[in-house]
């Protein structure tokens, strides 16, 4: 069940702290498919000790979910997969797969990010990038078994259909 969630928005660009494009895609997405669910939206900078204290805080909270978009990439600024992997206990590697493979041959740079999805506690943190047409697709696809993980995550000992 999902209750409460995270959008966190990392970026240095002056334009992206005004408007949230990825942020509001997200948040899109999540309320046309969970109209009840809470959400809470950050902006934040490129600063790995700012997301990982953004991250830790919103476990400590008991997020059920927590998405990031942005940092993600080959820039020096680049760190939101730095921090997450200081937070998650267990990493979910296969999830970033499914959203970045379905669009791989049309649009080849989506190999360059080095996203992160994994558990800490019974939160569910997955970074999608910054660009506000990837997080489309990619939510698209997330949420084609949110609800499994999150189930799972809190403790559903159903099995896996296989």
């Amino acid at each position: 069940m999902l209750r409460n969630c995270s959008i966190i928005t990392v970026s240095t660009s002056r334009k992206s702290l005004k408007v949230d494009k990825s942020g509001n895609i997200i948040q899109s997405f999540l309320k046309k498919n969970y109209p009840d669910l809470k959400i809470n939206r950050f902006i934040v900078k490129d600063n790995e000790k700012i997301i990982f204290t953004l991250l830790k805080r919103r476990v400590i909270l008991k997020d059920d979910l927590v998405l990031t978009t942005g940092g993600t990439g080959l820039s020096p600024d680049d760190v939101t997969p730095e921090a997450t992997m200081r937070v998650i206990k267990k990493e979910v590697p296969a999830v970033i797969l499914s959203l970045i493979l379905p669009f791989i041959k049309k649009i080849p740079t989506s190999a360059l990010s080095r996203a992160k999805a994994g558990i800490a506690g019974k939160t569910f943190i997955v970074n999608l990038p910054g660009s506000p047409l990837a997080c489309r697709d990619q939510m698209k696809i997330l949420l084609k078994y949110l609800n499994h993980a999150m189930g799972k995550i809190q403790g559903d000992k159903t099995p896996c259909r296989v």
